[in-house]
């Protein structure tokens, strides 16, 4: 007489199995959780940078244009006066308790937008105008306006360079 044990296949897994298992399975869960989770923050952050990185590529596109559209540029603390050729009659950007403004003067109406500020998620520490003069022999003939903006986000500064000649540069000598 046969035993009815021996011709069964093993179906299940032992309970030896099991405990081995389920700990491993553990740690292979958690280590997929942190994993994903680290790539959702850095996903987060890169995203902040590039939305930044856009916003002031975008304000830095329209100074350099304003800038080039000038006649006539001066400068004080934090504030850069641009006199323009046409409309607008005037551009004046102004860096005002951490806000970027940016303010265009046309036919005595006063048109003002914020640019850049704490309602973004970010301060603007500086706003620094270096306008240079080149001269040959005395003689004035090119102005070069630098603007430096920095800006604190998450507690890390960045900083952005733009540069540009008003247009009563574009004279031949």
């Amino acid at each position: 007489m046969k035993t009815p044990h021996k011709n069964l296949k093993r179906s299940a897994f032992t309970l030896a199995e099991l405990l081995v298992a389920m700990p491993i399975m553990a740690i292979l869960m958690v280590s997929m959780g942190a994993a994903i989770s680290g790539a959702m923050n850095n996903y987060e952050e890169t995203s902040q940078a590039y939305s930044l990185t856009q916003s002031v590529r975008i304000i830095g596109e329209r100074m350099t244009r304003e800038i080039r559209a000038a006649e006539n540029a001066s400068c004080v603390t934090n504030a850069l006066n641009l006199e323009m050729a046409g409309n607008p009659d005037r551009v004046i950007y102004l860096l005002y308790e951490g806000t970027l403004y940016h303010y265009q003067i046309q036919d005595g109406q006063t048109t003002l937008s914020k640019l850049l500020g704490p309602a973004d998620d970010l301060t603007v520490q500086s706003f620094v105008i270096d306008m240079t003069m080149k001269d040959v022999d005395g003689t004035d003939y090119a102005t070069l306006i630098t603007v430096k903006i920095s800006i604190l986000v998450d507690g890390q500064t960045k900083s952005f360079t733009i540069s540009a000649s008003p247009r009563k540069n574009q004279t031949s000598f």
